[in-house]
C-alpha cells in the first residue's frame, strides 16, 4: 500500500509539472503571437519558415499529448499507446525542424562554405538513418506490449513487459544520444565559424547579426542538452519507477520548446534593427548641396523645349 501510496503521489506530481510546462507554452504563444504576424506571417515564405511553423506547433502539441497521458482519463491500454507515439512523433517532428534550423545557421555562421554544408548534411542523414531503424524497433516493441501492459495483472504479462520496457530503454537511450551528439556537432561547428568570423574581421568585433545567431544557438542547446539529458536519465531508469526526472525532463521540454522558435523571430527582429541602423548611418553622412541657379541661356533653352 506504501509504494501504490508513493506512485500516486510521483504520478499526481509530474501531472502538475507537465501542467506547469503546457501553461509556459501557452502563455508564450499569446506573448509571442503578435511579433509572429509581424515578422514571419507578413514576410516572404522560406525554408526556414516552414520550418519555423512545424517546430512553433508541433511542440506544444507533443507536450498537450504528454498531459493527456498523465491525467486519469481512464486510457485503454490501445489508447495509452497511441497518445505515446503521437506524443512521442510530434516530438521528434520538433527537433529535426530545429536541427535543420541549426544546420543552416552553423552554415551561415561558417561563411556558407560548401564543405561545411555536405559535412553537417551527410551527418545529418546519417543521424536520420539512424533514428529511423531505431524508431522501427521501438515501435515494435510498443506493439508488442513495452508501454501498455503493466495494465494487466497477471505475473507473465508483468514479466514480459518489464523485459520489453528495458529493451526499449535501450533502444531510446541510442535515440536520444545520437540527436544529442549531432546537436552537439551543429554548437562546435557554430562556434567555430563564430571564432573564425571575430578573428577575421579584425580586433574581435562581431556584427549584431553574427552575435545574434552564435548567442541563440549557444542559448538553445543548453536548455535542449538538459532536456535531452533529463530524458536519458529517465529512460536509463525505466525500470527503477516514476521519479522526478520525468517532471524535470515536462519542464526543459518546454523551455526548449518555447526557446526553438524564439530564435526565428529574434533574428529577424535583429535583421530589421540592423537594415534601420544601417539606413540612418547613410542617411547621416550624405551631404546636401544647395541647388545652383540655372543661367539665362539654360531656362531658354527648357522653355523652347516644352
Amino acid at each position: 500500500m506504501k509504494s501504490f501510496i508513493a506512485e500516486r503521489f510521483d504520478a499526481q506530481y509530474i501531472c502538475y509539472a507537465t501542467m506547469a510546462s503546457v501553461a509556459a507554452i501557452m502563455y508564450d504563444q499569446t506573448l509571442n503571437f503578435s511579433q509572429e504576424i509581424d515578422f514571419v506571417w507578413n514576410h516572404r515564405w522560406t525554408i526556414v519558415t516552414a520550418l519555423y511553423f512545424v517546430a512553433r506547433y508541433c511542440g506544444p502539441v507533443s507536450q498537450f499529448a504528454m498531459l493527456s497521458a498523465t491525467l486519469p482519463l481512464n486510457w485503454t491500454a490501445a489508447g495509452y499507446k497511441y497518445i505515446i507515439i503521437a506524443g512521442e512523433a510530434l516530438s521528434f517532428m520538433f527537433i529535426v525542424a530545429m536541427q535543420v534550423i541549426l544546420l543552416l545557421r552553423a552554415h551561415a555562421l561558417c561563411s556558407r562554405s560548401r564543405r561545411i554544408l555536405v559535412v553537417l548534411s551527410v551527418s545529418f542523414v546519417c543521424e536520420m538513418i539512424v533514428i529511423v531503424v531505431v524508431v522501427v524497433k521501438s515501435l515494435d516493441l510498443v506493439a508488442k506490449g513495452g508501454l501498455a501492459t503493466f495494465m494487466d495483472p497477471t505475473d507473465r504479462v508483468q514479466r514480459a513487459a518489464n523485459a520489453n520496457s528495458y529493451t526499449l530503454g535501450r533502444w531510446l537511450t541510442v535515440y536520444r544520444a545520437i540527436q544529442l551528439a549531432f546537436d552537439i556537432l551543429l554548437l562546435v561547428v557554430a562556434l567555430f565559424g563564430s571564432v573564425k568570423h571575430a578573428s577575421e574581421v579584425g580586433g574581435w568585433s562581431v556584427s549584431p547579426l553574427v552575435k545574434a545567431l552564435a548567442k541563440d544557438q549557444i542559448a538553445y542547446f543548453v536548455w535542449y542538452a538538459v532536456w535531452q539529458g533529463t530524458s536519458l536519465l529517465t529512460i536509463i531508469g525505466v525500470n527503477v519507477g516514476i521519479s522526478a526526472l520525468d517532471a524535470l525532463n515536462a519542464l526543459f521540454g518546454a523551455f526548449a520548446i518555447i526557446a526553438g522558435p524564439r530564435m526565428v523571430i529574434s533574428l529577424r527582429v535583429q535583421e530589421l534593427k540592423t537594415r534601420e541602423g544601417t539606413l540612418q548611418t547613410l542617411l547621416s553622412t550624405m551631404q546636401f548641396y544647395p541647388r545652383e541657379p540655372m543661367h539665362t541661356s539654360s531656362r531658354h533653352a527648357v522653355d523652347s523645349d516644352a
